[in-house]
């Protein structure tokens, strides 16, 4: 998605990038008055860029809701000197905001490359010329009439469908006037003639407007909107700022929980459960769909033996309703191994420990099982009513395994949750199922394993699974395999003093097909790739959150590296995750070869245990994306000491996690 600026061009690898706004206005919404000095807006410029803007967009007219136009001489005298100095100071792409093509023309000549013009090129007539003449790049904003009357009760049959039509329209009128698509960038409007809840289902639909090929801007910063959810004034939507340009983030990787969460939302429903993260309550088995794949979409909770993800079938569930019912955390915890319990018996009974023998993705395969069990333990359920739980959920089971690597991943723990809690509710109402689903002909196990041994799952008790025998604690978010070659290639990284030496990397692993990646598509499918979390490791000395963007997979250095890694899978060595080996070698410039080799990360089993301050700090890196500190603190506190929370505990414990710096969670 090349974006054509005049003299230079941004390559797809530098996606996403950070616009810094700068308003030398006296009556901007947020900022007003703070830089119409020409030396107070260049101080700030500069801070931008130190801070990581690649953009900055100079802004010479407010176009706030109710605004008024400003002169061109006025806008002129407000913005030029401060694009000339910022042009002298920095290589910084730089944008004019303005509707007048007399003003973008001067910009553009004292060092602008940008015209960001909230009309689409619409309010003048001169633009288009402007712009086609000078080859500089546009901003094409949607925005029902003008800043004086665009927030006069705005109205959409479908905004996301609507937004999406005026962007093909004006595409092709921009190309008829001379203006190449590749120059253009497409912006949805936020708060521009929309509702907060039109905002909210634009931010949502990111990748659609994606769909048409251009990029997309989003300027969401401290607006009016944030300040109808949050319930704050202008000066106190900052929190909200960043954490909706945290969730703008995880779009261009993870879109998946925001979709859901907008799907959910509109479904309704009575709520009594919270969504995590989005600041709303729904049905409980609504909220334990999406909080499974909030869970699970980032890869990073703990793993099980044999391989599952039994936190996120299991936690949102007894979250759910544990907060609707009011109970108390003892109870959270006893449902939680009850069905941790059962979904590792199970898959012991079949003996999945090597993932090539997989068929299913084990959460979809085991989960709607494990998620009847702790519903049916929190309803109070008697045997016979769990027999028929366990006969509805068996009829839910199943995952495909080609949707690792994709948004849909994440849903195989949300809809595990989500349909068994259900098959427990309906259970819990009358409905039927068959109650010998394990034994019978065509039931459960003749469907889904070759061999399974029935004994196995009367030996369920103590030691419970949850300590025997126990789970790995995941350092690195991407599939656990992966996490070998990551400990090994780190081991490696820091006897390189420069990657740019590295010749040749061979990986010697066990045989899993489905994480040899050698290109994965997107940062995202670089999750599930032996060579990719490989060359993040070697190349960056550190694998994090942001190993799995778009951009780091493109980079130069990625690309030179991945096509000089060469992966050796063999059958000798074993794939289970508790007794797995790889080696990772490397050839340098000269000859010289560099070896390491894991048999167990860090927090495997049978490994050293994960220093208690590191695991602390992974889960405050974690909270502190959308939490301030004192209710990091909070929940680190409150969880800690689940089994012995009162009833009101859980409910209280939501209601931080919803997310109180995005949403108002009275609402």
């Amino acid at each position: 998605m090349q974006l054509d600026l005049r003299d230079r061009i941004v390559e797809p690898s530098y996606w996403p990038v950070v616009m810094g706004v700068l308003n030398v206005t006296p009556d901007s919404f947020s900022d007003g008055g703070r830089f119409v000095e020409s030396d107070d807006a260049v101080t700030a410029a500069l801070r931008m860029i130190a801070d990581g803007a690649a953009i900055v967009d100079v802004g010479p007219e407010s176009t706030r809701p109710g605004s008024s136009s400003v002169s061109v001489d006025e806008q002129i005298s407000r913005a030029i000197p401060v694009i000339e100095r910022i042009a002298a100071e920095s290589n910084v792409l730089i944008s004019i905001d303005t509707t007048k093509a007399e003003v973008a023309r001067r910009a553009l000549a004292a060092g602008a490359a940008i015209v960001n013009d909230i009309s689409g090129l619409r309010f003048d007539a001169q633009m288009p010329a402007v712009c086609r003449d000078s080859q500089a790049g546009v901003v094409c904003l949607h925005m029902r009439g003008n800043p004086q009357t665009m927030q006069d009760d705005p109205q959409y049959h479908d905004v996301v469908e609507e937004i999406g039509s005026y962007f093909g329209e004006r595409l092709e009128s921009l190309e008829k006037c001379g203006i190449e698509r590749d120059r253009v960038v497409l912006d949805p409007g936020v708060g521009f003639g929309k509702t907060a809840w039109h905002n909210v289902e634009i931010l949502s639909a990111i990748r659609r407007f994606r769909s048409l090929g251009r990029p997309v801007l989003i300027g969401h910063s401290q607006k009016r909107f944030l300040g109808e959810i949050l319930n704050r004034d202008v000066d106190e939507r900052t929190s909200g700022t960043i954490g909706i340009a945290v969730a703008l983030a995880g779009t261009v990787r993870e879109q998946a929980p925001g979709i859901l969460a907008a799907h959910v939302r509109e479904l309704g429903g009575q709520g009594a459960a919270t969504i995590m993260g989005f600041g709303f309550k729904a049905p409980p088995t609504s909220a334990a769909y999406v909080n499974g794949a909030s869970m699970h979409v980032l890869d990073f909770e703990p793993m099980w033996s044999p391989p599952n993800h039994q936190l996120s079938i299991t936690l949102p569930v007894a979250l759910a309703l544990a907060e609707a019912k009011r109970l108390p955390g003892r109870e959270v915890m006893a449902s939680m191994v009850k069905g941790i319990e059962i979904a590792g018996w199970v898959l012991e009974a079949s003996g999945l420990y090597d993932p090539k023998l997989l068929r299913h993705h084990p959460p979809g395969l085991v989960g709607p099982l494990a998620a009847a069990v702790v519903a049916s333990h929190l309803l109070h359920l008697d045997a016979g009513q769990l027999r028929n739980a366990l006969g509805i959920a068996a009829s839910r089971a199943g995952s495909v395994l080609a949707n690792i690597g994709t948004m849909t991943k994440s849903l195989h723990c949300g809809l595990a949750a989500s349909l068994g809690l259900d098959a427990a509710l309906l259970a819990a109402r009358g409905m039927t199922g068959n109650v010998d689903v394990f034994e019978t002909p065509r039931g459960y196990v003749e469907t889904f394993f070759d061999e399974f041994e029935h004994s196995d799952l009367l030996r369920f008790g103590p030691p419970f699974r949850v300590i025997q025998p126990g789970f790995a604690i995941k350092m690195y978010p991407s599939q656990f395999a992966t996490h070998f070659v990551i400990t090994a290639a780190l081991n490696l990284c820091r006897r390189i003093a420069d990657p740019q030496r590295i010749e040749a990397v061979r990986l010697t692993t066990p045989v899993m097909p489905y994480i040899d990646r050698p290109c994965p598509a997107t940062g995202l499918e670089g999750k599930f790739s032996w060579q990719f979390t490989t060359a993040c490791a070697l190349l960056d000395g550190e694998v994090t959150l942001t190993s799995f963007t778009d951009s780091r997979r493109f980079r130069p250095d990625m690309e030179r590296l991945l096509g000089r890694i060469v992966l050796d899978m063999r059958d000798d060595i074993p794939g289970r995750l508790d007794r797995m080996r790889v080696e990772v070698a490397v050839t340098l410039t000269g000859g010289e070869v560099l070896s390491a080799g894991c048999d167990g990360p860090p927090g495997a089993w049978g490994a050293p245990p994960i220093p208690e301050a590191d695991h602390r700090r992974k889960v405050r890196d974690c909270l502190a994306t959308c939490l301030e500190t004192a209710e990091v603190k909070q929940v680190i506190d409150l969880a800690g000491e689940t089994d012995e929370l009162e009833s009101t505990g859980i409910g209280e414990l939501m209601g931080i996690l919803a997310n109180p710096r995005t949403y108002d969670t009275r609402h």
